[in-house]
């Protein structure tokens, strides 16, 4: 007989969400969850990857470091497609309003000599290093396994895409003083001597194959290093040389810097937790990118001597490696105990 039902009686749900979603460790899925869990597809492949027939389709075996379930994996921000397209409408909403905020008073035709002089040696080169990290992603966004950490990946992607176009147009409001800044600085990149170490660095990290390594090796190294170096100690230098346009722009450049430091941390975390192994192979990782990047890295930081009152390369270099690298990769994550001698020529 059919059970009958009572006014006001409560019915029990056989299940809380969806059922592919049952393996989730979580105590109530979100949004971002039932957008992002499980949806990778692991069965039903008729081809292997035509293009290399020696793995197979989201191949757990392209990276050295394993995990049980790669799903687990949460992004902290919680970006899927839809509040990724609002994030960063927001973003480019804001950057709008700071170019036409420098148009009306006139910030970019009232910089000083010294600091255009400044910008246009590095910033259009700047912008080849993080279109060439784009490329990188974009295979990081196809090898990595797990569908969250594919769309941090991916959206990292469009994201360093779109910081390049940003750092093209500052410089295309430079024209003006420095009509050929963009043609110049291309010049620089494939040419100027103190750039070379960091574009064959550069080339290193877009054909690494393993892709948990090229994460490590740019998020957690080279863009620690890069963004505070020239977004915010720079920026310091701008402020001592009354640049108000420089400074304006930097916290755009910083907020896309934090959003993937942050996942690629929780990742890092999430990998550690589940097998200690992680940690040698992460480690590893370590070892070989940052001595690479400090190297890659010094000969540009003749850079901060150019501006009228100028700064210390050297010791923005140092202090950077204090804030954002020693203290994540040695006091948070705890990767290694100290950092290698020769990143700066003295024992952390």
């Amino acid at each position: 007989m059919a059970h009958q039902f009572q006014v006001g009686e409560s019915i029990k749900p056989l299940r809380t969400t969806y059922k592919y979603m049952s393996g989730l460790k979580v105590k109530r899925p979100t949004t971002y969850d039932e957008a992002t869990y499980n949806l990778e597809p692991k069965e039903n492949f008729h081809y292997r990857p035509i293009w290399n027939r020696d793995i197979k389709i989201h191949d757990e075996t392209i990276t050295k470091v394993k995990c049980e379930d790669w799903e687990q994996f949460r992004d902290p921000a919680k970006l899927y497609y839809a509040t990724y397209c609002y994030s960063r409408a927001d973003f480019q909403s804001r950057i709008k309003g700071q170019f036409e905020t420098a148009d009306r008073y006139g910030l970019f035709k009232n910089m000083a000599p010294s600091m255009v002089d400044t910008i246009r040696e590095f910033l259009p080169v700047l912008r080849h290093v993080i279109f060439g990290e784009s490329i990188a992603y974009m295979y990081i966004g196809r090898a990595a396994v797990g569908t969250a950490i594919e769309q941090c990946a991916t959206y990292q992607c469009y994201d360093q895409m779109g910081t390049a176009q940003l750092i093209t147009r500052i410089c295309l409001e430079l024209e003006e003083q420095c009509p050929t800044i963009l043609k110049d600085g291309k010049q620089k990149w494939i040419e100027d001597e103190k750039y070379q170490k960091l574009r064959a660095l550069l080339e290193n990290v877009m054909v690494t194959w393993d892709w948990a390594e090229a994460i490590v090796a740019t998020n957690l190294i080279l863009d620690a290093i890069l963004y505070p170096l020239f977004f915010e100690k720079m920026t310091a230098v701008a402020v001592k040389n009354n640049d108000n346009v420089y400074v304006s722009f930097s916290e755009f450049f910083m907020e896309m810097f934090e959003y993937e430091r942050n996942y690629t941390t929780a990742l890092v975390k999430m990998l550690l937790a589940d097998r200690p192994e992680n940690k040698d192979v992460i480690a590893s990782y370590v070892n070989k990118w940052l001595p690479l990047v400090i190297e890659a890295i010094k000969p540009v930081l003749a850079v901060f001597d150019l501006p009228q009152n100028g700064g210390n390369g050297e010791e923005a270099l140092q202090q950077v490696i204090d804030q954002y690298v020693k203290s994540l990769l040695v006091d948070e994550l705890q990767l290694i105990t100290a950092l290698p001698l020769e990143t700066t020529g003295e024992v952390i």
